[in-house]
């Protein structure tokens, strides 16, 4: 019997919780893990890292500025959001009835965010000029 394997049978003896087939099961066991230091199977590919994405939902966009979505609509509705790139179905390969709204999906380019941000800060500049020059 190994080395390694022996103290834990012993000290199982002690306590009076094997019996003699459960002796030679828990030996190999033991013996087979401390053994087994690679896992079995194919080697796994190293990961790459997580290629950061090209576009923005509406949701991520609001989390990253740190706005509500309601804020980002209300902003919209506004005309003072961010370029947003739409995709939609043909209507005739939609299952929704005519009147309501198109299947599709609102995207932002990571290009539309900075420019928003580009567009608010000279906004946010120009009215903290304006009300210090009326001043």
């Amino acid at each position: 019997m190994r080395q390694h394997v022996r103290p834990a049978i012993e000290a199982a003896k002690v306590a009076g919780k094997l019996n003699r087939k459960a002796k030679c099961a828990t030996a190999k066991q033991s013996a087979r893990k401390a053994t087994d230091t690679k896992k079995r199977g194919r080697p796994k590919k190293p990961e790459s890292p997580p290629l950061p994405p090209a576009v923005l939902t509406i949701p991520q966009f609001c989390e990253i500025h740190d706005m509500s979505p309601a804020y980002y609509h209300k902003l919209r509705a506004a005309g003072k959001g961010p370029r947003e790139m739409r995709a939609t179905v043909p209507e005739d390969e939609t299952r929704v009835n005519k009147g309501k709204r198109k299947s599709g999906y609102v995207r932002i380019t990571l290009e539309a965010a900075a420019d928003w941000r580009r567009e608010r800060e000279q906004a946010s500049t120009a009215a903290r000029e304006s009300v210090e020059a009326s001043s």
